[in-house]
Order: structure tokens, then sequence, then C-alpha cells
């Protein structure tokens, strides 16, 4: 499908510890969003709200992201 894969340092847990410390979310969140501002991806869809704590991100809601990109058009 063409979708890859990124592999977490321990330099991405260390930074992700960081987060949860500051933020109290869920550790896996935290690992999301350290990896990917590692890489430079900023948008993310979940239904999540816990990562609209996070300014690094834009958290996009699959309810409605066909909506918000119908109106981009």
């Amino acid at each position: 499908m063409g979708i890859p894969i990124y592999e977490v340092d321990p330099l991405d847990v260390r930074s992700a510890a960081d987060i949860f410390n500051k933020f109290r979310i869920s550790p896996y969140d935290c690992i999301h969003i350290t990896v990917m501002n590692r890489i430079g991806v900023t948008d993310i869809i979940s239904a999540d709200k816990d990562f609209d704590k996070i300014h690094l991100i834009k958290r996009l809601d699959p309810k409605t992201i066909g909506e918000t990109y119908e109106t981009s058009k």
C-alpha cells in the first residue's frame, strides 16, 4: 500500500516522556507526536481529542475530514 513505517528510537522515547510529563496524555499518543515531529508530519487523522492539547500538530477529525476537504476546494 506504500505506507511508510518509522522506527521509534531511544531519543523518541525520551521526548515522548517529556510530552507525557507536560500534558498527561496516553504514552502511545506521545510516541506518535514525537515521531511525527521528527519526520516533519504536522497533521493526524484521529478522533482522539487529546491530540488537540499539542500545538505542534493539527488533529483532523475523521467524522468531518470529508467536509473539511470539500469546503477547501
